[in-house]
């Protein structure tokens, strides 16, 4: 009998159409380019590896829903696999299993555009590419909103998948700026940057709507959450020269509630920026997903 996808995730993933689920059967690509323009798919095959790998962007009312993933068709290894471009990065310690689908969705864009300079790296040293294209945003929605998702598997210490969840949303309020993130069980979530652009008061409003949700919300640099070989091994699963360092400025998420929401007093101008997230195992603390994330937040 085949994993499946928490219930639980289901009204945050509404954004995120069930095109493709984690399980032990592979991946349903149902309703996946469901309206024009045309997914830009691949396919990378050798006697070691059987790998699909597709970008897309569908309508979605009045703007533009983009998809991405990559399908480990392999009967019986797992796969790492790097794809800055669209937020698919996978650790050689977490490998993508057998025919399971890495996943990314956001849904932040007016129109799109095509990107041809976006490679994707394979195998154990990530020393195989090949170029592709992907679609990206092309303007960025005037709603003040923004919707970023993941849908993954790893392959965990006993050699087992387990299943991933993530959907980090923002919005403008009259007040100030709502963020909501919903997550698998044990996990760790890491955004990049956001100390930077957040008050040390914003900072502190999530840290007590933390405590009144059985979250808790860190702020700490990447160097003194994640040991120097990890960050080490992780940076060829990020853009080119986009790499987080030791000193990186990050908030952490976890907590025995898969749910946080917080609304932060807000006064500024707001603008739209992607930045790096890392997901982790919560037990290890150590990075199992790369990906990346499109926010809401006061304008610098």
């Amino acid at each position: 009998m085949g994993r499946t996808i928490g219930a639980a995730m289901a009204s945050s993933l509404l954004f995120l159409i069930a095109f493709c689920s984690v399980s032990g059967a592979g991946c349903d690509l149902n309703g996946y380019d469901h309206t024009a323009p045309t997914a830009l798919r691949g396919v990378i095959q050798s006697h070691l590896l059987d790998m699909e790998y597709a970008s897309d962007a569908d309508d979605a009312g009045d703007h533009k829903k983009i998809w991405n993933y990559v399908w480990n068709k392999n009967a019986d290894r797992g796969i790492r696999v790097s794809w800055p471009k669209v937020g698919i990065g996978t650790p050689i310690w977490t490998p993508l299993p057998a025919g399971d689908c890495a996943i990314t969705a956001e849904d932040t864009a007016e129109s799109v555009r095509v990107d041809s300079d976006a490679p994707i790296s394979y195998g154990i040293l990530l020393d195989q590419k090949r170029q592709t294209s992907v679609y990206l945003a092309q303007n960025e929605r005037k709603l003040g909103s923004t919707n970023s998702a993941v849908r993954t598997s790893y392959t965990g210490e006993d050699g087992k998948p387990v299943d991933v969840e993530v959907a980090v949303s923002t919005s403008q309020t009259p007040k100030g700026i709502r963020f909501a993130i919903e997550r698998s069980p044990g996990l760790w979530i890491g955004i990049a940057n956001l100390p930077d652009v957040l008050s040390p008061t914003q900072i502190d409003v999530m840290s007590t709507a933390g405590e009144n949700q059985d979250a808790l919300v860190v702020n700490t640099t990447y160097g003194q959450f994640i040991s120097a070989s990890d960050i080490k091994e992780l940076a060829p699963l990020f853009e080119e020269g986009a790499a987080p360092n030791e000193k990186t400025d990050f908030l952490f998420f976890t907590g025995k509630s898969t749910k946080f929401g917080v609304e932060v007093p807000n006064n500024s101008e707001t603008e739209r920026v992607s930045t790096n997230m890392v997901i982790l195992d919560a037990r290890t603390k150590r990075p199992v997903f790369v990906s990346r994330v499109s926010l809401v937040v006061p304008a610098r």
